[in-house]
């Protein structure tokens, strides 16, 4: 390290403010926590950068190599780096552990950290990579619906209520005139805290369903967002022109959906 540079850390308490590179000192990083993140992105920002990524995908303006995973199973840690064109070089150092939600502590849990399109330097740290990811792929759910979907879809169906429950309701609801949501889970006190705080938050009717058939036979949307290794949705409960968003790679969904995706 050069004697001359002190690494400085730099953190912001949930403001709007914020430091460009070029009023950074060498060696300054920026650090945001959760509620950084949440507090200086809408879902609008969301699902217009996804979109744009996606079209610089297209336009072979994205570099992503292949994902190095330490685990195996529903159990592991990935490094996910990335450079885009535009934008600059990144990396998702990202974990997930399906018992960890028994120990009170997130299933996805993890960093982001962002280096200076031009000089490589380390730029920020995102302190909650879980976030990024749970805003992400509720962004793919969400471009996708906006093509794919009905344009006057209405009901919603929320099917898990874990870590990215609330991101998907939001995407959707940015989207479309919901005008109700049924949600369902396994586990009672997360369905219930569910619909009262989502409920309360958005503005909108929301009813636990007894079962993922109650839940998703009227939908419009289903948004799949379990952790679950076997089918809990089944074809037959599927509407025609219904939009099925899946995020655990269809392993939830009964087999034709899988053959379908």
């Amino acid at each position: 390290m050069n004697p001359q540079v002190k690494p400085v850390l730099v953190f912001v308490e949930s403001t709007q403010e914020s430091l460009k590179p070029t009023e950074m000192e060498p060696g300054q990083i920026l650090f945001l926590s959760k509620s950084d993140v949440e507090g200086c992105l809408s879902m609008k920002d969301v699902l217009d950068v996804v979109e744009e990524v996606f079209r610089l995908n297209g336009e072979g303006k994205v570099i992503q190599p292949p994902k190095t995973y330490l685990g195996e199973g529903m159990r592991f840690i990935v490094s996910m780096p990335c450079a885009i064109a535009p934008m600059g070089p990144g990396l998702k150092w990202i974990s997930l552990n399906i018992d960890n939600p028994k120990k009170n502590i997130p299933l996805l849990t993890g960093v982001v950290a962002l280096s200076d399109r031009e000089t490589f330097r380390p730029l920020c740290v995102m302190m909650e990579g879980g976030i990024i990811t749970s805003l992400r792929t509720a962004g793919h759910a969400g471009v996708a619906a906006k093509y794919l979907a009905k344009r006057d879809s209405s009901k919603l169906a929320i099917i898990g209520c874990g870590q990215e429950r609330r991101t998907h309701l939001k995407a959707m609801n940015e989207l479309f005139d919901l005008d109700l949501v049924n949600a369902c889970d396994i586990r009672n006190e997360a369905l219930t805290q569910y619909v009262r705080e989502m409920g309360h938050q958005l503005g909108l009717k929301i009813v636990a369903a007894e079962s993922p058939k109650d839940a998703v036979e009227s939908a419009d949307i289903v948004c799949m967002v379990t952790t679950s290794t076997k089918p809990v949705v089944f074809d037959e409960w599927i509407s025609p022109g219904c939009f099925v968003a899946g995020t655990q790679l269809f392993y939830d969904l009964e087999s034709q959906a899988k053959q379908d995706r």
